[in-house]
């Protein structure tokens, strides 16, 4: 009992949380405030939502030995969740107009699943404790048996309706929405498995800087292959200070999260970014050159600058100006040498008071 006790309490805590997502969203689109990160955001926490519960779901389905019916929608949903959340992720992250079309998605996942099925799976599991069979607890809680149904086709339409846009996309698009579907699914793959482990900062979402200091030392440990190098980016933004004091603190937060967006839209799909500490950013690029390193630092401080997203901060006025600490591993070195590396390197930068990177 003790087991049903703490996992219903995670589950229904996390379906609350949910449906404040779910409201916020629906408050940013209302109002038109919707920013491209905010909602690259918005799709971290539904993957991280769906990875750990549709884990403690699963875990009292066989704890509890639920009916098979119930079973078999707590399955199909979820697979139905899963793959449309990472389709939606490449249709809306294009095209923010199209939030509205996430939105009411989500609004009937709540309806049907958060509202409805998840909360007819714990009411069985009291009857069950309480002496009825597991078939006994179904017959007497089960939704409508034409639910499910509806679910699946509703669910179908909406991703021949995706499908069939994807396809009217030209190379390029259809190139970009490859990349973001990679990412996505590199993110719910890593919340499902690592979910527990990753360390990350509350403010970016980002792995944090312990996390950083893990990861960098797991490349080294196990060494770098072939002819490839680890490429680690040091970031901070030179006029930062500057900034802050011209245009207030009203930017500080902002002009980071909006820096972020620019660096994970401009470096490769299996690059990381990590926040380290008060304005400085980490990336860590495996199999890099000397050459594709130094394209994604020019990439990098040119992207900041025109960013439109960070200059409407300081009403077109000014511009973000990156300093690059860059530092190339090919070989065992300690994890302080290589910090010492980058960090000074970074500091050369920085003392150029123009933008700039250092390798």
């Amino acid at each position: 009992m003790e087991f049903y006790n703490t996992k219903a309490k995670e589950i229904e805590k996390r379906n609350s949380n949910y449906i404040k997502l779910v409201n916020t969203l629906g408050r940013k689109l209302a109002n038109d405030s919707l920013s491209h990160f905010e909602l690259q955001a918005f799709f971290k926490d539904m993957a991280q939502y769906s990875s750990q519960q549709f884990e403690d779901i699963n875990q009292i389905i066989d704890e509890y030995h639920i009916y098979e019916k119930q079973v078999q929608t707590h399955k199909q949903n979820q697979k139905m969740f899963i793959k449309e959340m990472v389709l939606l992720c490449d249709s809306v992250s294009e095209d923010l107009s199209k939030a509205k079309m996430l939105l009411d998605f989500l609004i009937f996942w709540m309806d049907s699943q958060v509202l409805g099925q998840d909360k007819v799976l714990l009411r069985q599991i009291s009857l069950i404790s309480s002496g009825k069979t597991p078939k006994e607890a179904y017959e007497l809680t089960s939704i409508s048996p034409n639910g499910n149904d509806t679910l699946i086709r509703t669910l179908n339409e909406m991703l021949d309706l995706l499908l069939q846009r994807n396809r009217e996309l030209s190379e390029s698009n259809k190139i970009l929405a490859a990349n973001l579907e990679q990412k996505q699914k590199e993110l719910l793959y890593l919340n499902q498995k690592y979910g527990s482990i990753v360390t990350v900062d509350e403010t970016t979402k980002l792995p944090n800087r312990k996390q950083a200091l893990k990861d960098i030392d797991k490349y080294i440990n196990n060494g770098v292959k072939d002819e490839s190098k680890l490429g680690l980016l040091l970031i901070s933004i030179g006029n930062y200070d500057e900034l802050l004091k011209k245009f207030g603190a009203r930017i500080d937060e902002e002009l980071i999260l909006r820096t972020i967006d620019i660096i994970k839209n401009t470096t490769r799909s299996d690059d990381v970014v990590y926040f380290m500490r008060r304005n400085e950013l980490l990336v860590l690029c495996p199999s890099s050159s000397e050459t594709s390193i130094i394209n994604i630092a020019n990439l990098l401080i040119a992207n900041t600058k025109n960013s439109r997203d960070i200059n409407s901060l300081f009403y077109n006025k000014d511009s973000a100006k990156l300093n690059i600490g860059i530092e190339l591993i090919d070989k065992n070195i300690a994890l302080k040498d290589v910090l010492k590396n980058v960090d000074d390197k970074l500091k050369m930068a920085e003392d150029s008071k123009e933008a700039k990177f250092v390798i």
